[in-house]
């Protein structure tokens, strides 16, 4: 039962730490000065990388006590795949309409 009370605590503790970066990331990106293309960029980069850290995350753990956490991989993912293809299609059309 230990095992499993330790595995409890470092599951708790990659959460907490997961959000502390992405904390970091957003304030990061509000301190810098940086103009509205940079901007873009970095909330590209913010959402990437919670993805990669939620990824992580679902995939150390395994066990029905944290399946929430490949839920929200999951439906991260999903969002950041929607994003990244509205994004393409944005460009797709700014190149169509730039002659």
């Amino acid at each position: 039962m230990e095992q499993e009370e330790l595995k409890q605590r470092n599951s708790s503790l990659s959460v907490v730490m997961i959000g502390v970066n992405l904390l970091l990331l957003l304030i990061f990106l509000n301190i810098t000065p940086s103009s509205e293309n940079e901007q873009f960029e970095a909330i590209i980069f913010i959402s990437f990388e919670f993805v990669v850290l939620m990824g992580l995350y679902a995939f150390s753990y395994h066990g029905k006590a944290y399946r929430a956490g490949k839920w929200i991989f999951g439906i991260a993912l999903l969002i950041f795949l929607i994003f990244m293809g509205l994004l393409w299609y944005a460009a797709q059309l700014g190149k169509a309409f730039q002659h």
